[in-house]
């Protein structure tokens, strides 16, 4: 029988010996680290080209489960999967800014960051985020995806690139977004009789986003579809497909969520500057004319050229009063990365209990410039990685000028 522990701790021994430091990068700077984790808590970049991987899954080149029925040895396969991922970005596991974990339970929570501790914190210090619920394939029990700086000035345009093997009909492995601006566009969800009318008309009303902002499909750096059942992703996969034609899919990262036989997706795209323009705002807000907006979120969020800040999840200390605890834990790390509230662009809100989302509801006008709020999505879900907790938050803020 393999042991799969040996075999994937060798694994990424032999991955990350080739770099035995972390990135010499004045663009990249750790605002804050977790002494429980040795991970970043948040990472300040310059604009730089970053590289979105889609969700990676822990198995082997035949596409069999590696480590079955075990965390750590998942996530030892997927820090060994990582590198390769990003070669073909140019970039490396130095250059990590930020890692989003998808469990099975958050049970295997503790597993995880005993690995990334141990065998990450040395190299590299992402910002991390963790969210449960069921996954893409039956037995795995950790996912990922990634976000990576890319040294020199990276690609002009947007691009998509795969691993050997990978066909035209799956999204890329890793897609590029060059320096200059970035469009957020929060989580739509539209009507239809089945998932698959449900996924194709949300990819048609965000394209009309897309062009209510000048942009096309070709600009479109990552999607992140929010879905139930999981075990429907190839039937979004299979919509994904068709609505780019046979053009290059950009990365996707698929999370469950607890609204039956339903869709949200939100996108990430990349926004070209105009010649003749002035320099870019650091990050302005605006509502498709078709649309309503609201005081707590926004519906597009556009970034401009300036400094960004990733955020780790964040948690409340006890099981009490988590969302204002979260907020004033928040408000002490935008202070430290030179930001505040009127600059955060992105907020994800993981929720797995009813009484949280509405205390979440009730809290954000008391923190949020109406005419500001972040482009936003909130995902109901089994688990926020946390035992004992019920709500994370997932920011990407920018820097005034």
């Amino acid at each position: 029988m393999t042991n799969w522990r040996i075999l994937t701790a060798s694994m990424v021994v032999a991955a990350l010996s080739v770099s035995p430091c972390r990135a010499d990068d004045s663009r990249i700077s750790v605002i804050e680290t977790d002494p429980q984790t040795g991970l970043a808590v948040a990472v300040s970049i310059d604009d730089v080209a970053l590289a979105h991987t889609s969700q990676l899954l822990p198995l082997d080149n035949d596409g069999k489960l590696i480590g079955p029925g075990d965390a750590a040895a998942q996530t030892q396969a997927l820090l060994a999967q990582l590198p390769d991922v990003l070669k073909l970005a140019d970039t490396d596991l130095q250059h990590v800014v930020k890692l989003n974990f998808y469990l099975a339970d958050d049970a295997q929570a503790d597993a995880v960051q005993t690995v990334l501790k141990k065998q990450l914190a040395p190299h590299a210090q992402p910002a991390v985020t963790f969210v449960s619920g069921t996954l893409a394939q039956p037995g795995v029990l950790v996912a990922l995806d990634a976000v990576a700086a890319i040294p020199g000035d990276g690609p002009p345009q947007v691009s998509h690139r795969s691993l050997p093997g990978a066909t035209q009909e799956h999204p890329a492995t890793v897609s590029i977004l060059p320096r200059g601006g970035v469009v957020y566009i929060s989580g739509q969800a539209e009507k239809g009789d089945d998932l698959a009318a449900r996924t194709r008309n949300t990819l048609v009303n965000l394209e009309k986003t897309l062009k209510f902002l000048g942009l096309k499909r070709a600009h479109v750096v990552q999607l992140k579809s929010f879905l139930n059942p999981m075990t429907d992703l190839a039937v979004v996969d299979g919509e994904i497909a068709a609505h780019f034609q046979g053009d290059p899919i950009p990365a996707h990262v698929p999370v469950e969520w607890m609204a039956t036989d339903s869709i949200e997706i939100e996108l990430i795209a990349y926004l070209p500057a105009v010649e003749g323009d002035a320099e870019q705002a650091p990050l302005t807000f605006s509502t498709p004319s078709w649309m309503t907006s609201s005081p707590v979120f926004s519906r597009v969020a556009t970034v401009g050229t300036g400094r960004r800040v990733y955020i780790s999840g964040l948690y409340g200390d006890s099981a009490e009063a988590q969302v204002p605890a979260i907020f004033k834990r928040l408000a002490s790390i935008l202070e430290k990365s030179q930001s505040d509230f009127d600059h955060l662009a992105k907020a994800t809100y993981y929720v797995s209990d009813a009484a949280v989302s509405k205390a979440l509801n009730e809290y954000r006008p008391q923190v949020y410039n109406p005419q500001r709020p972040p482009a936003a999505s909130k995902a109901a879900v089994r688990g926020v990685g946390r035992t004992g907790r019920t709500i994370t938050l997932d920011m990407i803020a920018v820097l005034p000028n």
